[in-house]
């Protein structure tokens, strides 16, 4: 049985799930902007009151849906300040 990982902790699934949210939902925005959502998803996962992943608060109940979109430089850099 695979063993489950902390989304939150693992950079590897988080991340890019994470910059295409702050993408799509921030763009054109500041990059200080962009951080802060990023930290609000992680804050929701941390609660565990909207789900316990990256992915299940992105898709809890249709909030901050992702595009399938590729990440800029910009909000993958976000994303990685969030998640620091």
């Amino acid at each position: 049985m695979p063993q489950e990982v902390d989304c939150i902790t693992s950079e590897e699934i988080a991340l890019p799930i994470l910059a295409r949210a702050i993408e799509t939902q921030t763009e054109g925005k500041p990059y200080a902007l962009r951080v802060a959502f990023g930290a609000v998803i992680l804050n929701r996962v941390k609660s565990g009151g909207f789900g316990s992943s990256v992915s299940a608060v992105l898709s809890s109940a249709g909030i901050y849906p992702v595009d399938d979109v590729t990440a800029s430089a910009r909000s993958t850099r976000a994303a990685k300040e969030a998640l620091a």
